[in-house]
């Protein structure tokens, strides 16, 4: 049942390659023959450099809506911090590489 469905799937993915392809190649054509057509020239008189203006942005002024403060009140933390670190007896095992099997 596995292999006749999997033969079912590649027969679809090859006739998708198939229409893919295809339709590639129509897409090259079309952009082929709209490259065809010549542009008629003009010529252009210019005047003046051009003067690049940027003008001030104007600048939107609001307040963020914050919800009212609540005083909270808090226990004294306390806490130390050690002056040496731990020894951790901790060995890491060596990483084995894993064999991958395709048939």
């Amino acid at each position: 049942m596995k292999s006749r469905m999997s033969n079912i799937l590649i027969y679809i993915a090859s006739k998708m390659v198939h229409i893919f392809t295809i339709l590639g190649f129509l897409f090259c054509a079309v952009e082929l023959h709209a490259q065809g057509e010549q542009i008629e020239s003009q010529e252009i008189i210019i005047i003046k450099d051009y003067k690049v203006n940027l003008e001030d942005a104007v600048k939107v002024g609001f307040a963020p809506n914050t919800p009212p403060s609540e005083n909270f009140k808090t226990d004294k933390l306390t806490y130390s911090i050690p002056s040496k670190l731990k020894k951790l007896e901790f060995e890491a095992k060596p990483i084995q590489t894993i064999i991958l099997y395709c048939p």
